[in-house]
């Protein structure tokens, strides 16, 4: 369930992502090189979680494949580039020139309101993949504590 949301905000991301860009880019409205390679790491990060989300949904019937670290690592990863994503977004409502703030959308979504769209789905995802890891986690730690329950048994 929780890679099934993770791709279809990864999606909505990306789309909202790559409009940005392709706007700033097309009308040279760069406001720094940094805003344009945080545009890039939110784009990078969508299509990595569209990736591996799409992968874990398509051989959700081989869960006994998922009890590896593997799982374990790819949400934490996910989680950290997230929370970082959402960081640099927020960061850039100091270079993007929304002084009148979001406001209403009446002549279609303006810049603004593109970076919010971004910003939002960034946290999500990144609470998303908190909410995914927990649980995961919690099974990784059970698990060896089973495993060194056995082994204390099996040698003493």
């Amino acid at each position: 369930v929780f890679f099934g949301i993770m791709f279809l905000l990864s999606i909505a991301e990306l789309f909202f992502s790559v409009d940005s860009f392709q706007y700033l880019q097309r009308k040279h409205k760069w406001h720094s090189k940094t805003e344009r390679a945080r545009l890039a790491f939110l784009i990078f990060s969508s299509a990595r979680t569209i990736l591996l989300s799409a992968v874990y949904c398509g051989f959700h019937c081989a869960r006994k494949h998922f009890h590896s670290m593997f799982h374990t690592a790819f949400l934490v990863i996910s989680t950290i580039l997230w929370i970082v994503s959402g960081v640099l977004i927020h960061q850039m409502w100091g270079v993007i020139d929304c002084n009148e703030g979001v406001g209403s959308i009446r002549d279609g979504l303006s810049e603004c309101h593109e970076l919010k769209i971004i910003e939002i789905i960034a946290w999500v995802l990144a609470g998303v993949s908190v909410l995914a890891t927990i649980p995961v986690v919690m099974n990784a730690m059970k698990r060896r504590k089973r495993q060194a329950e056995r082994k204390t048994h099996t040698s003493g």
